[in-house]
């Protein structure tokens, strides 16, 4: 009993003296105390957090989108601020509608913070277009904005919005 009262301050000393040396040694010498100390483990750092920097990345607003379809003469009608089922990484949504299609029919558009989150709702909302049946959704995509006219919008109708879409 008299030994382990003896040597557990033997062992604190030692494993602070080990311990302090680890975080003051330099990589040269971290490499050799890892050498010889094997099993000490010493934490990698992790990743480095994404940052956007890319001022194009924000450039657009779904308002500003909306502005230029109605100066242009476009049919966007019920325009409302809009939170989808399927697209949670949008920094902002707008709904709107175009009653000469049908009632509750048109459109959302949504801008993004990440070129990446706009490409994962992209992918969201291709997979609802099936290939047997006519597009759940038209999806066009300029910058930061993400285009969604309804299937049920004709063709021609839908490369209008697309055509101011682009030209901004």
């Amino acid at each position: 009993m008299d030994i382990k009262l003896k040597i557990y301050p033997v062992l604190r000393i030692t494993t602070a003296v080990i311990l302090f040396s680890c975080l003051c040694l330099s990589g040269q010498e971290a490499n050799a105390f890892h050498q010889n100390h094997p099993n000490v483990i010493t934490p990698q750092p992790g990743p480095r957090a994404q940052t956007f920097n890319d001022p194009s990345v924000y450039k657009l607003s779904s308002q500003e989108i909306i502005k230029t379809f109605k100066e242009s003469g476009l049919e966007v009608v019920n325009i409302q601020k809009g939170i989808t089922m399927g697209s949670r990484a949008a920094r902002e949504t707008t709904i709107f509608l175009m009653p000469s299609v049908g009632e509750n029919i048109g459109g959302l558009i949504s801008s993004y913070s990440s070129p990446k989150a706009l490409e994962e709702d992209r992918k969201y909302y291709s997979g609802m277009n099936k290939p047997s049946a006519a597009p759940a959704w038209r999806i066009f995509q300029k910058e930061n904005i993400l285009l969604l006219i309804s299937g049920k919008v004709a063709e021609g109708k839908a490369a209008l919005y697309q055509k101011v879409l682009e030209g901004m």
